[in-house]
């Protein structure tokens, strides 16, 4: 927390100093940039990132529909699929694998030191006979994602308007942004204090 808060006194700092002389100073922009940014996309992934019950044995039927792996490939695929948003810990994965195992859907074999799991002839029609419990495994990850790189691209367009206008305009209009980002930023927190009241 010191240093977030030392962090926002340099730039406040930098405000002041600058609205002295009619100017701000020539970091000024990556500094507020720096300040606006900070934690970005972390806490919707921690929401997000969990699977519900169940997920995990459609997610594992799903992924061996392309081919076999073994345990480890397994888990990074599903990570690969969700862009990382869900890793299933080997935990979850391994105790899957044996009941699907015991439900005649998937069977293992040796691969030199590594054994590889693959769908069996029961398994594989079963993946075919449910394309939408399939389907349905990764569409909250890809919307998720999707909407991750909406805000991301909103944030880089806000951050570059932010740079042109501190950079090259008026020592008036550098004022009245800055206002503008201390409105937005006030704005922000209100929804978050909205959603926790609520």
């Amino acid at each position: 927390m010191g240093r977030i808060h030392q962090h926002k006194d340099k730039c406040h700092g930098e405000a002041r100093r600058g609205a002295g002389r009619g100017r701000f100073g020539p970091n000024f922009a990556a500094d507020m940039g720096g300040e606006l940014g900070h934690g970005f996309g972390h806490g919707r992934r921690g929401r997000g990132g969990r699977a519900r019950r169940g997920d995990i044995r459609a997610a594992v039927l799903d992924v061996l529909g392309q081919g076999p792996l073994n345990g480890y490939q397994l888990i990074q695929t599903i990570s690969e699929r969700t862009e990382g948003a869900w890793k299933p810990s080997p935990g979850s994965v391994y105790p899957t694998i044996s009941q699907l195992k015991d439900e005649g859907l998937i069977a293992s074999t040796r691969d030199g030191s590594s054994r590889m799991i693959s769908l069996t002839e029961q398994g594989q029609a079963w993946v075919e006979a449910n394309p939408e419990t399939m389907a349905a495994v990764w569409t909250s990850f890809k919307e998720e994602a999707d909407e991750g790189r909406d805000v991301r691209s909103a944030m880089r367009s806000l951050m570059m308007a932010a740079t042109q206008v501190f950079s090259t305009g008026t020592p008036a209009q550098q004022q009245q942004a800055l206002k503008e980002l201390k409105e937005t930023r006030r704005k922000l927190y209100l929804i978050l204090a909205e959603e926790d009241e609520g």
